[in-house]
């Protein structure tokens, strides 16, 4: 697993693109356990075993309290990153354009946590008509 974390890490940031790592898997969304990687991130960790990103239960998840408090750290983690590119656009004038490209980016990152969203409550609508 970690050869995975390493060479995606590492391809995406070849590409000029940020990478961050959720630990403990869903735990991680609801705890907001969640970490820019970097090259250093991802170095010597091919030999060691399991994942870094390490694994957890996650109880909170299944519930509808769970889900949303991890959407919510997705969504901040978003606005984070918005605030970011607005500096860069007051900043430079060839950060506007990586701003425009990025903004795009950011966009379609919006769009798919509102289609989780949206499957959260038809999962959570399901669960009570049972």
């Amino acid at each position: 697993m970690n050869a995975a974390i390493r060479a995606v890490t590492r391809s995406a940031i070849y590409n000029g693109l940020k990478v961050y790592g959720i630990y403990r898997g869903y735990k991680g969304l609801v705890t907001d356990e969640i970490q820019e990687f970097k090259s250093q991130n991802v170095s010597n960790i091919i030999q060691m075993g399991g994942t870094i990103l390490k694994t957890a239960r996650c109880k909170e998840f299944t519930t509808p309290e769970g889900r949303a408090q991890a959407y919510e750290n997705m969504k901040n983690e978003i606005q984070t990153y918005e605030n970011n590119l607005g500096f860069l656009t007051s900043s430079s004038k060839k950060g506007s354009s990586l701003v425009t490209e990025m903004n795009r980016k950011v966009e379609k990152l919006k769009a798919d946590l509102e289609l989780i969203l949206k499957k959260i409550e038809v999962i959570d609508q399901s669960m009570k008509d049972e």
